[in-house]
């Protein structure tokens, strides 16, 4: 195994006195760093224990739904249904793992727990929707997959079950499935703390560093260029600022664990793949930067291990390119705040900044050249309720879901 540059300077020591002053502090902050600390909590053990019986009393209260969506091979769920199911940290029947092509030893082990976990199909809920009205709007010619398309069904399931069930819960929540020892991570613990101790909060999430998020940090204050630019359209320049402020205190933007509230939820758009935490951010963002203004987004570091399966060089590279370049399209289309979209926009957008390419090259862990890629785009799906009111779910095929 070779060794990265940068870890075998940190295994031989470094000269912190040189690394203090390679940056001095300027003027200019202007509360910015009170800005970045509004909404943080950094719970200590103490302060969860306080708290005990109120977040217990939350996760099994029924007002919170966790949504998983899967596409694994082998039982790699089984640390996390052990956890929230077979320890009774959620109630039953309060979790919704929506599988998205998984093999037979995952499904296996979601049906072990019976009725106590629901286990739907992406196909079979997204049957519900008018396809080819939809791909217009999606401009594609045939269904999108991905982790967005997953969680849309999943979301739509959620919303029948209201509707024909009387299932009314408060809080959507959503886990990735794959995290190993999930009791030590003790997600929903964290996670309910923010709720429990925030009443206003709408977005309650997890924060972590170490996640690679510094690519798409970066990306979030270089708009503050633009911001600032002369030559650029006002309107740019403020759409730019905007996102610059509201986005670059995300420490972990796109953590999978998180509690969204149930109008939020239904109300916010979908991207196909791996957009949608971005997404869910700029749009709970957008949504309370108006009056009447509240402490929206919660995030609440969590110091314990999340041992999910890690993602190679080339996913992360696109990945996370693709995060930097949506940013800086939402800032140059100078389109509307994101909780303002309607389906004319998202079309829109879909006939033009998201039908481009992904088009980069990535550093590869070897000593070959940078890899050339070009790979298709992401797409915005409208909300659940736009979708509803657009007229694009049969509810004959949604009542028939539910028939005893």
């Amino acid at each position: 195994m070779v060794m990265k540059d940068d870890d075998l300077k940190r295994t031989f020591g470094i000269d912190a006195d040189r690394v203090g002053q390679a940056y001095v502090n300027a003027n200019g902050l202007d509360g910015l760093q009170v800005h970045l600390n509004s909404g943080y909590l950094m719970p200590c053990e103490i302060e969860l224990r306080a708290r005990q019986e109120d977040i217990k009393a939350f996760l099994q209260s029924g007002k919170l739904r966790i949504v998983v969506p899967m596409r694994e091979r082998g039982p790699v769920i089984r640390p996390l249904l052990a956890t929230l199911v077979g320890g009774q940290q959620v109630a039953p029947g309060n979790i919704l793992v929506v599988d998205d092509g998984s093999d037979d030893d995952a499904l296996n082990e979601v049906r072990r727990y019976g009725k106590d976990v629901r286990l739907v199909f992406r196909d079979d809920i997204l049957d519900v929707l008018d396809w080819p009205r939809l791909l217009q709007i999606l401009n594609l010619t045939g269904r999108p997959r991905g982790k967005g398309v997953s969680v849309l069904a999943a979301y739509l399931d959620l919303y029948f079950a209201a509707k024909y069930l009387g299932r009314n819960p408060t809080w959507i929540g959503q886990n990735d499935a794959e995290i190993a020892e999930f009791h030590r991570y003790r997600c929903w613990e964290h996670l309910g703390f923010g709720v429990v101790t925030q009443p206003d909060a709408k977005y309650v999430k997890t924060a972590k560093f170490g996640r690679t998020n510094e690519r798409c940090m970066t990306a979030r204050w270089m708009l503050l260029i633009l911001a600032q630019a002369e030559n650029v359209a006002p309107e740019i320049r403020k759409r730019a600022g905007e996102i610059a402020w509201r986005l670059g205190g995300h420490k972990w933007m796109l953590t999978g664990e998180f509690a969204l509230r149930w109008e939020l939820a239904m109300s916010r758009p979908f991207a196909t793949g791996y957009l949608e935490e971005t997404l869910i951010s700029l749009f709970v963002e957008d949504r309370f930067a108006r009056p009447p203004m509240v402490n929206a987004v919660i995030q609440v570091g969590n110091p314990n291990p999340r041992l999910d399966a890690a993602n190679d060089d080339r996913k992360e590279s696109l990945m996370q390119q693709q995060i930097s370049n949506f940013l800086l399209m939402a800032a140059l289309e100078g389109v509307l705040p994101v909780d303002q979209w309607d389906v004319e926009t998202i079309a829109r957008l879909n006939r033009t900044a998201m039908a481009k390419p992904l088009v980069m090259g990535w550093i590869p862990p070897n000593e070959g050249p940078v890899v050339a890629e070009a790979v298709r785009n992401d797409r915005i799906i409208p909300s659940v309720t736009q979708l509803d009111k657009a007229g694009l779910i049969d509810w004959e095929k949604a009542e028939r879901l539910f028939a005893p």
